[in-house]
């Protein structure tokens, strides 16, 4: 009876032993797969953009930064101001005197022509 139990506890081992080896080939079969994609496409492809909306996206953020740019020109408001805005706009454009700053004239820069137009749609 010892022997029987053995025999099976043996087997179960083996079992799950093997069963380990091909989960983690299986895993290494997928990592290649994926090895140089992002991790977010194993799972949802509709959430990648593809190549010309990603242009076109940066392109509307470059617009929209020239004409922010454009405005910080007009504005009359201090020279240390206007630096200490454009660098908010360059490196942190979520920053608390940046924000303020777009609050207070946020109708002035929409109300800005476009003069980008002809430039991003090329």
């Amino acid at each position: 009876m010892k022997r029987l139990v053995l025999v099976g506890v043996l087997a179960l081992w083996y079992g799950s032993i093997a069963a380990q080896e091909t989960r983690w080939e299986k895993q290494r079969e997928i990592n290649e797969l994926y090895k140089n994609k992002a991790v977010v496409e194993r799972f949802d492809q509709s959430v990648i953009k593809s190549k010309a909306e990603k242009q076109r996206k940066q392109a509307a953020i470059e617009a929209r930064r020239f004409q922010i740019l454009s405005y910080l020109d007009t504005v009359s408001i201090s020279e240390g101001a206007r630096r200490k805005l454009r660098i908010d706009l360059d490196k942190n454009p979520f920053s608390s005197r940046f924000q303020k700053f777009m609050i207070r004239y946020k109708k002035e820069v929409l109300t800005i022509p476009d003069k980008v137009g002809i430039a991003s749609k090329n």
